[in-house]
């Protein structure tokens, strides 16, 4: 019954307040999954996912209306220090403004502009632009610090206006806000790696229903796995994966998972190859080969490298061709 009753409230909150639940969940730090996934989750609701703003965020993931607003919980490497002092702060008008009014160490700062947390004071700075002028700050300190008391052989001013710096490219913002939150907040992890998925011809979760009974070739990021063990007390893992359309519920039975089961140590992304199948509507991957997605590809790359080469030998032995 106490699990009948979580259920029905979380299934009302998320239906009539889903920002804010989604919300709760990962300023609880995720649940059952990775936080990732309840991310890739809340865009497939249709919500707008913001990610950490120095003025809009505090230290917890937080939602309202329709928009959900990562919060500095999430940032790798953000110092407490630098925790505490945003949350006291806010309303800065310029990134002038925020330098004065707090006291970040440089490498906080850095942290903050990469994720995008310093774009809406950055009065028409892009963000190499913005590091750029960080970096000369630091450089500055350090020249401080270091000159012998008294002798004033240099004596530290403001930094020069940094130069005119081009925006990163889509991409890049994407996998720097990738390495540093664990997820983006405009897209799916897996949408990084679409060109190399294209070449390989993977099948989506939601096409799994018509692939029952074939063997298939699928990619996701690991959002949660149970070990357990069959009846013969051999161990096996139950496995979810999310490849952005949505999740694949995958098995590796006690053979692949002892020669596999090592590979999942993190969130991946990953490549399966397996069996679909289907007992009583619920559509499941039975695992037959598992390997992370970047080894994969590098293989990949290795073994076309080798027949192309394979090809141009019989070539050459042949000689050159003759016309008819």
């Amino acid at each position: 019954c106490s699990y009948i009753r979580v259920a029905q409230h979380s299934c009302f909150l998320r239906a009539n307040h889903p920002a804010e639940f989604m919300a709760a969940v990962l300023a609880n730090g995720g649940g059952f999954y990775h936080p990732f996934a309840y991310v890739a989750e809340a865009m497939r609701m249709g919500l707008t996912v913001r990610p950490p703003d120095v003025n809009a965020s505090r230290y917890r993931t937080s939602g309202r209306g329709r928009e959900v607003r990562i919060g500095f919980q999430f940032i790798k490497g953000l110092s407490q220090e630098a925790v505490e002092e945003l949350e006291t702060g806010g309303a800065y008008t310029s990134f002038d403004d925020f330098r004065r009014r707090t006291t970040l160490r440089h490498d906080d700062l850095r942290l903050l502009i990469q994720v995008g947390a310093c774009d809406s004071i950055a009065g028409g700075m892009t963000r190499p632009m913005l590091l750029w002028q960080v970096d000369a700050e630091a450089n500055a300190a350090r020249g401080t610090r270091h000159a012998e008391p008294g002798t004033e052989l240099w004596k530290p001013v403001d930094p020069p206006p940094p130069p005119l710096l081009r925006e990163y490219d889509e991409s890049r913002r994407r996998r720097t806000e990738y390495e540093l939150l664990g997820f983006t907040t405009d897209s799916h992890p897996m949408d990084l790696f679409r060109d190399e998925l294209a070449r390989l011809r993977v099948t989506r979760s939601t096409d799994l229903a018509r692939q029952v009974g074939k063997t298939v070739l699928c990619a996701g990021m690991l959002t949660t796995a149970k070990p357990v063990h069959t009846a013969k007390d051999e161990p096996m893992e139950f496995a979810t994966f999310d490849d952005g359309a949505g999740l694949i519920e995958a098995v590796l039975f006690p053979d692949v998972y002892r020669a596999r089961g090592h590979v999942l140590f993190d969130q991946g992304p990953f490549l399966l190859r397996g069996k679909v199948e289907e007992e009583f509507g619920a559509v499941t991957l039975t695992v037959t080969g598992i390997d992370r997605l970047e080894r994969a590809l590098v293989r990949s790359d290795t073994e076309a490298g080798t027949a192309t080469e394979r090809t141009q030998r019989r070539r050459e032995r042949r000689g050159p061709e003759r016309a008819p």
